[in-house]
C-alpha cells in the first residue's frame, strides 16, 4: 500500500515516460516523510543523520551521498541505485539549466 500511494508523488501526471522528469530525492524523501505520518527528526534520528542534514537534502540545498543513499535504503526500502539515480537526474538538471542560461 505504501508504494501504491508513491506513485501520488508523481510531479507530472499524464505525461509520457520519457518526457518525466524524475522527481528530486528531497521530494521524494518528503513524500516518505509524509505518508509516514513522520517528521524529518524522527527520520534523522531513526537514519542516525542530524535534523538539519534531512532538511537540507529535503530543500535539495545539499547533495545526496554515498553513505546518506545507503542510510535510506535501510529506513525506506528504495534502493540505493534508486536513490543515486535520482540524485544524478536532479543534479544533472541543473547543470543543464546553468549551461542554457550561459549560452
Amino acid at each position: 500500500a505504501e508504494n501504491a500511494r508513491l506513485a501520488d508523488l508523481d510531479p507530472c501526471p499524464g505525461a509520457e515516460a520519457e518526457h518525466r522528469p524524475a522527481p528530486p530525492p528531497g521530494e521524494v524523501l518528503a513524500g516518505i516523510i509524509t505518508i509516514r505520518r513522520t517528521s524529518q527528526a524522527e527520520l534523522a534520528r531513526r537514519c542516525g543523520l542530524s535534523a538539519k542534514h534531512v532538511n537540507q537534502l529535503v530543500q535539495g540545498n545539499v547533495p545526496l551521498s554515498q553513505h546518506v543513499a545507503e542510510v535510506l535504503e535501510r529506513e525506506t526500502g528504495i534502493s540505493v541505485h534508486v536513490w543515486n539515480l535520482l540524485e544524478s537526474f536532479y543534479r544533472a538538471h541543473f547543470e543543464r539549466k546553468a549551461s542554457e542560461g550561459d549560452a
